[in-house]
């Protein structure tokens, strides 16, 4: 029989899973492609295995993404992603289902939940409180980019062991050292998990000074050696780690805006959290926000909503409400690294996940004393249930990327990568139709979503990427018609768009090797053998090009896997094809390729008789076109290969 005591917990639990539980088959996107799915550092397959890596994971933040441009130093949320897919190749349902992503999301935001709870407690609040606090947190819909969004989970898991060093701070007031050294534990894991945790020591400072020694400051100077220096240390050994990694020295260079834009546009960030946590109606992954560059109207508004909260933090002092003035300068200071160092992007709802934390504590202990009477209770219930149906159908938003990215265009269409990912997804529908007229209208669609992005782009990132989407996609247009006599003007739009790209920046990998295609392209119209290995020979330079820049991008491979098949070269074929599939396993492109040059191959040997040798690469080459159809039926010449492949199949069984 469930014990009073635990009815709460089991309560704030069952109401995480039941809201919660719509998330487990939403799709991977936008970030989880270079830093989960494509990302070769994950690929674990058994324990042995997974000590290995973790070493690796501590010292290089590279580890972070397939891109090392990209990495990040956040150790403990890659060994969680490595542990996820050593969980699903272990399950046997594969180790990028997304299911089992999922569900360590969901969980660790129920941990989230049962810290809150546990940390009203330890504040002095009541069990309703506690309950009140837990609830309100679990079910808020700003919680619906942690939970749906797996790169998102760096933010959760910071939050959790953020909330536990709390936890494990007060517990050590009971005299035992041990929960001392178990909050500098929890505070390293954060640390290791996302940089926002640096500000936990002065949380801490906070809290004694406010809430343990109540403005005491005499009382806290005793304290500060043996209760705080340990957090200190904690935060400067990570500071040291990152330094002599070179992350720190690679972000800190990376120059964003100045600081007067920053502060500027910060104060309406500020204003944006402190909407979204009160009223989350309209949520959007990537919200209508813009830098500001000078003083306006526009800032004048919140700049004085931040003066009456430095006015109301005066005020808690002054009437000694210590507790409450701890949490708001908690949830201020939580929110600072983000506001003070300037980002790419300028506000994201996950931002707000942790300082949402800390509010529902004080929202808990507010409520609780305010008493439960049966009107009360009606609206406790009812606000439950709004922010139940608000959680829900965010999370439907977050099903896949046309729900996601269409909701986000329609409530943020002046932001350039709303239209760029929007993009995306009509790219990806294109390539997985078969019926020409609706692939006809994904490809429109996604052509107009590229201009509209490059036209709306602030940064160079945003523009080039629309660039060479849109060559892309007039690259795609010009492959379809190329059977029925193209006059080459799809490809010749799509070589402009490349070599613009590649003008803005020359070192971006993706349009060097779009460009390397256009001539791979342009090879197949050579009217002589030689100009067209002359050209087959320039593409591969273009290629190579990109590998320089890009050592672990397995387009540049594959697509020099096609250019040494069309030269003849198939063990040189077959190489890059191998290395691309290892790169990025679900290619059904360089899957059907490979088979096509195993299928070759099988041909020469059955030439020379070597029947063993064909039997192996035909077996090999059927499960390989067979996976890239079960992938991507609309795979050109998928169908072809395959049959072709049995019938060598059924000449050898005739042989034999």
């Amino acid at each position: 029989m469930m014990t009073h005591t635990m009815r709460p917990w089991m309560l704030v639990l069952a109401a995480g899973l039941i809201v919660w539980a719509g998330t487990l088959h939403n799709s991977f996107h936008y970030d989880d492609v270079h830093s989960v799915v494509d990302n070769i550092h994950l690929r674990i397959t058994s324990f042995a295995a997974i000590t290995q890596a973790i070493p690796t994971y501590l010292t290089d933040p590279g580890t972070f993404s397939i891109d090392a441009d990209k990495g990040m130093y956040r150790p403990l949320l890659v060994t969680s992603f490595a542990l996820n897919h050593l969980a699903g190749t272990w399950l046997g349902v594969g180790g990028y289902d997304v299911v089992g992503f999922h569900v360590v999301n969901l969980a660790l935001h129920v941990g989230c939940a049962l810290l809150v709870m546990w940390l009203t407690g330890l504040l002095g609040g009541s069990r309703r409180a506690g309950l009140l606090a837990g609830v309100l947190f679990v079910l808020h819909p700003v919680a619906s980019e942690p939970v749906n969004y797996i790169s998102s989970r760096s933010e959760s898991l910071s939050v959790l062991f953020y909330l536990l060093g709390v936890c494990l701070y007060l517990r050590a007031e009971s005299g035992n050292r041990r929960w001392l050294w178990g909050a500098w534990l929890a505070m390293a894991a954060g640390l290791l998990s996302k940089s926002t945790t640096i500000t936990l020591p002065a949380a801490l400072l906070l809290l004694d000074l406010f809430v343990l020694c109540r403005g005491d400051l005499r009382r806290l100077g005793r304290r500060l050696l043996h209760r705080h220096l340990g957090g200190w240390v904690v935060a400067g050994v990570y500071l040291a780690i990152i330094s002599g990694n070179g992350w720190l020295g690679r972000s800190v260079a990376q120059e964003v805006r100045g600081p007067w834009e920053q502060a500027l546009t910060q104060m309406k960030g500020a204003v944006y959290y402190i909407m979204l946590l009160a009223t989350p109606v309209r949520q959007s992954v990537e919200p209508q926000f813009a830098e500001q560059t000078h003083f306006s109207v526009e800032v004048a508004g919140p700049l004085l909503l931040l003066l009456s909260m430095v006015v109301a933090a005066f005020w808690l002092a002054r009437s000694a409400c210590w507790r409450a003035l701890f949490l708001l300068c908690w949830a201020c200071l939580h929110l600072l690294p983000t506001l003070v160092v300037p980002l790419n992007v300028l506000v994201n709802e996950r931002r707000a996940y942790g300082p949402m934390a800390i509010l529902c504590v004080g929202a808990g202990i507010l409520l609780a004393s305010l008493g439960m009477r049966q009107q009360r209770r009606v609206l406790a219930w009812a606000g439950c249930l709004v922010l139940s149906l608000l959680s829900i159908e965010r999370s439907q938003t977050w099903a896949d990327e046309f729900s996601l990215w269409e909701d986000t265009v329609r409530k943020a269409p002046l932001m350039s990568r709303a239209h760029l990912y929007l993009g995306n997804a009509h790219k990806d529908a294109a390539l997985h139709t078969q019926d020409v007229a609706t692939r006809s209208r994904h490809w429109q669609a996604a052509s107009e979503s590229y201009a509209t992005a490059y036209e709306r782009a602030r940064d160079l990132d945003l523009q080039l990427r629309a660039l060479n989407n849109r060559g892309g996609v007039h690259f795609a247009l010009y492959s379809e018609k190329r059977a029925g006599g193209n006059t080459r003007r799809d490809l010749d739009v799509a070589e402009q768009l490349f070599r613009t790209a590649v003008e803005k920046s020359p070192d971006y990998a993706d349009a060097i090797i779009n460009l390397g295609s256009t001539v791979l392209e342009a090879a197949r119209w050579a009217k002589t053998r030689q100009a067209r290995q002359d050209l087959l020979r320039q593409s591969i330079i273009f290629y190579e090009r990109a590998l320089q820049v890009r050592p672990n991008h397995y387009q540049a491979h594959s697509n020099l896997g096609v250019a040494n098949q069309d030269l003849g070269h198939l063990e040189a074929a077959e190489r890059h094809y191998r290395q691309a599939l290892y790169l990025h396993p679900g290619d059904w492109l360089t899957l059907k390729n490979l088979a096509s040059v195993l299928l070759l191959l099988a041909d020469r040997d059955l030439a020379s008789d070597t029947d063993e040798a064909a039997r192996q690469r035909l077996v090999e080459a059927h499960r390989m076109v067979q996976r890239a159809l079960r992938l991507n039926p609309a795979v050109a010449n998928g169908r072809q290969v395959l049959e072709a492949i049995e019938s060598r199949l059924r000449t050898l069984k005739e042989r034999d």
